[in-house]
């Protein structure tokens, strides 16, 4: 059996674990959608993990070459579905509280 080749990553949550693993999947050439409950921390998100890839290529950690298109990958979904629609892996990064849990358990 060979690994599926992952191309497209989903990400639930988008505080600092989620921009963080938006940052290592896009640093990959991963093209990676970002969702999250809260549109003010999805913005943020979003925005974090564009900075962290600059910062990257800033201190020699990501060619700077792969710098466009990095922050290229990393996108906002509107919710759950488009998030996950053509994803080959979904990282869930939400709080770990029971609320959420038992909303995606279901």
């Amino acid at each position: 059996m060979t690994p599926k080749e992952i191309k497209n990553v989903a990400i639930l949550g988008t505080g600092t674990i989620g921009a963080s693993w938006a940052t290592f999947f896009a640093s990959k050439a991963i093209t990676v959608k970002m969702y999250d409950v809260d549109a003010s921390i999805l913005e943020k998100g979003v925005r974090k993990a564009k900075e962290n890839l600059a910062a990257l290529a800033e201190y020699g950690l990501l060619d700077k070459s792969m710098l466009d298109r990095a922050t290229g990958n990393v996108v906002s979904a509107n919710n759950l579905r488009e998030m996950a629609e053509g994803a080959d892996y979904i990282q869930e990064s939400t709080p770990e509280n029971s609320i959420v849990l038992h909303f995606l358990n279901q």
